[in-house]
């Protein structure tokens, strides 16, 4: 039987987050309006491209990225093309907004060739204590060095400004 917080104790229970079923998955990737070339987008990745939407929502989704198919060439997974960024390609993450989960996703990424990143810590702010820790990211990692890291949360996006770029 489950545990029922009490009420002084219902804001420290864990949030269960809503697992979508296939129909809700495939209404809200068509909502997006953007060619995912046969990819069937997880519901993470949907939900990321829908927050990165709302940043402007004037503007179309398919006039600001480009999805990069898993089976294209190269292949993609969770990388678009940035037509606001030069159609550079760049590797999407969700992270918690914790500077360890978000260094060893793109750690774990630059060892496939990966070189810049949009991560999305979902509704949490960038606070000033992350910002510092990522921006200090390639002295920590010089061996995993990126070139652009950009910080999506809260209904913000902001650019993190690399030290000791290689």
């Amino acid at each position: 039987m489950g545990h029922t917080p009490s009420p002084e104790h219902a804001d420290t229970q864990p949030r269960r987050r809503h697992v979508w079923d296939e129909s809700e998955r495939t209404k809200r990737q068509a909502a997006l309006g953007i060619e995912t070339h046969g990819d069937n987008l997880k519901q993470d990745e949907v939900e990321q491209l829908e927050r990165f939407q709302a940043l402007e929502p004037e503007v179309p989704l398919r006039d600001t990225i480009e999805w990069i198919p898993q089976n294209g060439d190269p292949p993609g997974g969770n990388d678009i093309r940035w037509h606001a960024r030069g159609g550079i390609e760049f590797e999407m993450k969700t992270c918690s907004a914790k500077y360890k989960s978000i260094a060893d996703a793109i750690r774990k990424a630059v060892k496939k060739s990966k070189q810049r990143f949009l991560v999305d810590i979902r509704n949490k702010p960038l606070g000033s204590i992350l910002r510092h820790q990522l921006e200090s990211y390639n002295l920590r990692n010089p061996n995993n060095q990126i070139k652009e890291l950009w910080v999506m949360g809260a209904g913000r996006l902001e650019q993190i400004f690399l030290t000791g770029q290689g």
